[in-house]
């Protein structure tokens, strides 16, 4: 077990994971930097926390959330025009292997669009819950999978109550 502080919240990393089963879809995941961040200012140590939403051989795509951007198609119902909005369906939304993601934790519908892509083997493609403002896979790309340190699992108790347990 790592513990991690971010401001007051506690995190805690289980290493041991694993070594029993691949990361999955859904899994909120632990991981040490990929090189390509090292470009972006970080380094090989920082360590990030996402939520993987496609592993590898799966194809990944947003569709965004833009409210003014009409796909209007003149239709002809009894000799009148009536436009119709094509793109509401898609908009906003997580596709992994041409599925919409039902995903109840994200706050609001994205902002931006990604181009479908696939998800290479010993990859998984992660996202921040925060969407519209995680620095995640769709700005660097899949996260290798030997980068993950292990799975965030739920803690029950504060920081204060368990501070003496947490090594030095």
């Amino acid at each position: 077990m790592l513990f991690y502080f971010h401001g007051l919240k506690l995190c805690v990393c289980a290493q041991v994971s694993y070594l029993f089963r691949k990361p999955e879809v859904s899994d909120i995941v632990i991981f040490k930097a990929p090189p390509i961040l090292v470009e972006h200012g970080y380094s090989l140590n920082d360590v990030f926390i996402k939520r993987i939403v496609a592993s590898e051989g799966d194809w990944v795509e947003v569709s965004p959330f833009n409210p003014i951007h009409l796909f209007i198609d003149p239709i002809f119902i009894s000799s009148i025009k009536v436009f119709v909005r094509l793109g509401s369906v898609r908009d906003g939304k997580l596709f992994v292997n041409e599925n919409v993601q039902e995903e109840e934790f994200v706050l609001e519908p994205m902002s931006y669009g990604m181009e479908p892509m696939s998800v290479p083997k010993g990859y998984v493609f992660v996202l921040g819950d925060n969407r519209n403002k995680s620095f995640d896979s769709r700005n660097w790309g899949p996260l290798p999978i030997e980068n993950i340190v292990g799975r965030s699992v739920p803690v029950l108790a504060t920081e204060q109550s368990i501070r003496h347990h947490i090594p030095s």
